[in-house]
Formats: C-alpha cells, structure tokens, sequence
C-alpha cells in the first residue's frame, strides 16, 4: 500500500515535480516518508510515497481536542526532531501543521513523519552556497494560523518561522486552541 499524489499535467501552478525533487533530497533523514516514484501518467504527474496512518490533528480529535502535557511533550519531541533534520538538508518547511505530520502506525508512539513539500524552499543559495538573502517583499505561505509573525509582515521565512510556527502547533495541541483562532 502506498499514498499517491496526483496534480493534472495542465495545472496552472504545477508543484509535485518540485515536491518530488524536495523528497528525494530529504532521502534518508529520519521522519521522511519513502518517495517510490514521480513521473506522468496520462494526463497527470504522479507522485508515489509511503503510506502513512494519521496525523497529529487526527490523534487531537481523538483526544477530545487537546493532548496531556506528556502526549504533546512525546509529540513535540519528535516533530523538532523530524523539522532539525529537514533543515540540516537546507529546506525551509514554511507550512508547518498538525495536518503535516503524520504517524506512522495507529499508536501515538509510532514514528512521526513531516509530509508536504509543496510550499518549501532551499534556504541554502545552490551556486553560491550562501543563506539566501532576506526579502521584505513577499506574500503569507502557508497556513495563517501556524504562520510565523515574520511571515504575516512579508519577510523572507527561513529556520526561525519554522520553529515558531513548530511552537504555535505546540501551543495548540496542548490549549485545544490559539488565542487569534476565529479572528477576521
């Protein structure tokens, strides 16, 4: 059994080859589901990937809404762990999520796996190997209520809005909520 993506060859913002290319840089670091393919088949690119169980959001549902202290401890311990190796290959996530991460079993223990490469971003330049430069000039990615203050003023989001969004889902799977949920 495996998780298929698929994205219509006449998309008008095609990301699975990107997402692809992504996956397989990330080959290997723990939490990183297996990629088995991408190519095209018919009229769609196709992404192949190891079938995961659930997502933390999932397991907050089940919980009534909120997590214990020790759960979202065990939980937080593993998504810094999944999200460090991530950006010791240079990727920036920028949409960090309950919805994102996925565990491998059906226990809450199982290996906890970071999905969905479509938003992220090499922070390291390929021809100069520098960190890319900061910009002030771009617009929110990713998920409002996780995003990194940072990221709502137009910054360039690199390690540091990962890791303060990481702590937003945190927040929220031990709270149940965030203060600014439900705000126009």
């Amino acid at each position: 059994r495996v998780a298929v993506k698929l994205e219509l060859r006449t998309a008008r913002y095609p990301q699975l080859a990107y997402e692809s290319r992504v996956y397989q840089r990330l080959q290997g670091c723990e939490g990183i589901p297996k990629l088995y393919y991408f190519g095209t088949e018919g009229d769609y690119n196709v992404l192949v990937l190891q079938r995961l169980h659930s997502t933390v959001e999932d397991l907050l549902l089940a919980r009534g809404g909120r997590l214990s202290h020790l759960e979202a401890a065990c939980v937080a311990r593993q998504m810094v762990r999944v999200l460090e190796s991530v950006h010791r290959r240079g990727i920036v996530h920028r949409d960090l999520k309950p919805e994102n991460f996925m565990f491998e079993t059906g226990k809450p223990d199982a290996t906890l796996h970071l999905i969905d490469y479509g938003l992220s971003k090499c922070f390291i330049d390929s021809r100069t190997q520098q960190h890319i430069p900061p910009r002030t000039d771009k617009s929110l990615t990713g998920t409002p209520r996780y995003a990194s203050l940072g990221n709502h003023d137009g910054l360039e989001q690199s390690r540091r809005d990962d890791l303060e969004s990481l702590c937003y889902v945190i927040v929220y799977l031990m709270r149940g909520t965030l203060p600014w949920m439900g705000l126009k």
